[in-house]
Order: structure tokens, then sequence, then C-alpha cells
């Protein structure tokens, strides 16, 4: 069995900002193909709206 080096295990996730055009959602990607979505709307506690199921299904 081979066992990952422990520094490549605790690496830091390099995360690069794709949101551009969306309002409700912040869609961001690693370099390592994981993708992550954050609703981004605190004024309303984060509350969905169609507008912001609609992003996330495009992102």
């Amino acid at each position: 069995m081979i066992y990952p080096d422990e520094a490549m295990l605790y690496a830091p996730v390099e995360w690069h900002d794709c949101s551009e055009g969306f309002e409700d959602i912040r869609y961001e990607k690693s370099t390592d193909g994981i993708a992550k979505i954050t609703i981004n709307r605190p004024q309303v506690r984060n509350a969905f709206r169609p507008l912001t199921v609609k992003e996330m299904i495009q992102a």
C-alpha cells in the first residue's frame, strides 16, 4: 500500500473565484477539481429565492 506524503494530505487548497455574473452565490473552483458554492445573501440570512436556485444549477 502506498501512503501519500503527509504534507500533501494537509496542503491548503488553492481556490479560484468563478462567481462573475452571479448575484446570490459565490462559486469557486480548486486546482484539484473541487467546486465550492457559497450562498451570499447575508442581508436576508442566506434565504433562497428562485434566482439562487437558478444560479446554483448554472454553476
